[in-house]
């Protein structure tokens, strides 16, 4: 029972004021492959990109929109999680009224 859900984070660099990606992915149950989507409650993904200059841009249910697509899941040593991403991201907490937009996203991640 319960929900189960897996975070991925990433940067372009360990230096400070670098851009950054977080995203998630959660569903009743175990993670599977799948799509989950930011408009979806039953395989519910979200996301957020902080860039360079500080703005931080947000996808959930409350606006913006993001579609993250879990192509393998690998379930014997090593663990690792593959898939890919896009959306648009909107600042103000994903209200907008300002957005980027993110395309041929990919992973490919170790997880525990």
């Amino acid at each position: 029972g319960g929900n189960s859900s897996i975070l991925i984070n990433g940067s372009n660099s360990t230096a400070p004021n670098s851009s950054m990606i977080s995203f998630s992915v959660s569903k009743p149950g175990s993670i599977t492959t799948g799509t989950y989507s930011s408009s979806s409650s039953s395989m519910a993904a979200t996301a957020q990109y902080d860039d360079s200059a500080g703005a931080m841009f947000l996808a959930s249910a409350i606006g913006g929109s993001i579609t993250i697509n879990v192509t393998s899941i690998t379930t014997t040593a090593p663990l690792r999680i593959v898939g890919t991403f896009s959306g648009t991201l909107k600042d103000n907490f994903g209200m907008g009224p300002n957005s980027t937009t993110i395309t041929n996203g990919n992973f490919d991640v170790p997880y525990q």
